[in-house]
């Protein structure tokens, strides 16, 4: 094979990765709208390419809207290492800031059940570094109450919680944060107090 046929050039490698960045911004701004009738036409004319471009760089409008999910994630900024409980806490406000800053985009990805395969497949760092947090916090009982008492914590932390506290309650980002970051602490105190309250189907009133 002639190895130079295979030689791309910086420059040109660069106005791919330009036109990529273009493509994938352009969904991004569309799924604001919703994802379920989000078109690869669509994503060209806003783009301002060719459809055959966007089929360049993404064969399948999956791959497309993977590539919209990792933006998201990047936009969002990178979560720092979240130990304990207490470093959680302290970051909640930046968090929800964020969610603040992403909500149209969130809106867009959150109730598209075309998008739940991209979450599910790529997940996020963030996701991963708040459950491992939330999840050194529980650590007594038995496997599934530690499963259960984490998962609704963990809950107290995504974005739509953020979303509801906002529209339901008129809330400011802050004080959402502020009010998850209370809820969370009475979950992990009561927890401490009786691990095997969630081993019964009645819980104690």
């Amino acid at each position: 094979m002639n190895e130079s046929a295979r030689y791309v050039s910086p420059l040109r490698r660069e106005q791919s990765d330009q036109t990529r960045s273009r493509i994938v911004d352009a969904a991004l701004d569309l799924i604001v709208g919703g994802v379920e009738g989000l078109t690869m036409q669509d994503v060209a004319k806003a783009a301002g390419v060719a459809l055959r471009t966007v089929f360049r760089h993404f064969p399948t409008r999956d791959d497309l809207l993977d590539a919209t999910w990792q933006a998201m994630q990047i936009r969002m900024g990178e979560t720092p290492e979240l130990e304990t409980l207490d470093e959680l806490i302290g970051f909640l406000p930046e968090l929800f800031g964020r969610y603040g800053a992403m909500e149209d985009q969130i809106r867009g990805a959150m109730f598209a059940q075309t998008f739940v395969s991209s979450r599910q497949r790529l997940g996020s760092d963030r996701a991963r570094k708040v459950r491992r947090a939330v999840a050194a916090q529980f650590t007594g009982g038995d496997e599934r109450s530690r499963a259960m008492a984490a998962s609704a914590a963990y809950t107290l932390t995504v974005p739509l919680v953020s979303i509801v506290l906002k529209e339901a309650f008129g809330l400011s980002s802050p004080e959402a944060a502020r009010a998850s970051a209370w809820a969370i602490r009475a979950l992990a105190a009561a927890y401490a107090e009786d691990p095997e309250a969630l081993n019964s189907e009645t819980l104690k009133s």
